[in-house]
């Protein structure tokens, strides 16, 4: 079976952090707690990163909640910062990983999607080893919920309804219920500072500074309202008047 884990090594790119890369089934082909290759070898690379700061990269769709448990605890253990970035899918076990970010360190990106639901499993035998196996899931349901609850903003009935309903959570969603710290929005879509530039750039100059720069250079007063019938001043137009009338004014000085 291929790792379900990659590591990618610090860079100015990743901000100075390794990069932990959880990517497909949470799964070691078996069974994660009855194979001790595959939790070992996963700690003994975690270990070799003791002090530097790491980021989880997660599009999974989970797998053996006992190892999503246990890279949970190691993560939580790990003795410098820990960002999750969840890049594609964060389901079930995966999920479980992703809580062990540090406070206000658990970002979605916008197209992502997080899911969490009831355990459950496959068994057979008679009817007391079916009711041995029921009550195991809830002593797993009830460790969920407690992991999940350090972080979700409303009521643990709330949230075991949430789990009943096996609920795909988007960015949005999960950041309400406390799930999500950060939505990450691609830098071209990301609007704001450029329009607080823009206000700043005139909200830092007198009205009569401004009149007095348009007179300077013989611009009429626009109307106060566009006339009937005609359209309205082009946003843009304006701006780029007003720019060249300051330019110059500046030129000027």
């Amino acid at each position: 079976m291929p790792r379900f884990w990659n590591w990618i090594a610090a860079s100015a790119d990743t901000e100075n952090r390794a990069v932990l890369v959880l990517s497909g089934a949470i799964d070691s082909g078996e069974s994660w707690y009855g194979d001790g290759v595959w939790p070992a070898r996963f700690r003994e690379e975690l270990n070799a990163h003791a002090g530097e700061d790491i980021q989880v990269e997660i599009n999974s769709p989970g797998g053996d909640v006992f190892a999503g448990f246990e890279i949970y605890n190691m993560l939580l253990s790990h003795n410098a910062s820990v960002r999750v970035r969840v890049v594609g899918m964060a389901a079930s076990a995966a999920s479980i990983v992703a809580m062990a970010a540090d406070k206000g360190q658990l970002i979605m990106t916008e197209a992502s999607l997080m899911m969490i639901h009831n355990p459950w499993t496959l068994a057979m035998g008679d009817s007391e080893e079916l009711r041995e196996q029921a009550d195991v899931l809830d002593m797993i349901r009830d460790v969920m919920c407690s992991v999940y609850m350090h972080r979700f903003s409303g009521e643990e009935s709330e949230l075991t309804r949430l789990l009943d309903e096996e609920s795909w959570l988007s960015p949005a969603r999960a950041m309400e219920l406390g799930l999500c710290d950060e939505i990450e929005i691609p830098d071209d879509r990301d609007t704001a500072p450029a329009a607080a530039a823009m206000a700043g750039r005139y909200a830092a100059m007198s009205r009569a500074q401004m009149t007095e720069i348009r007179e300077r250079f013989g611009a009429k007063k626009p109307p106060e309202k566009a006339p009937a019938g005609k359209p309205a001043p082009d946003a843009k137009a304006l701006l780029a008047e007003a720019d060249a009338l300051i330019g110059a004014s500046m030129m000027e000085m």
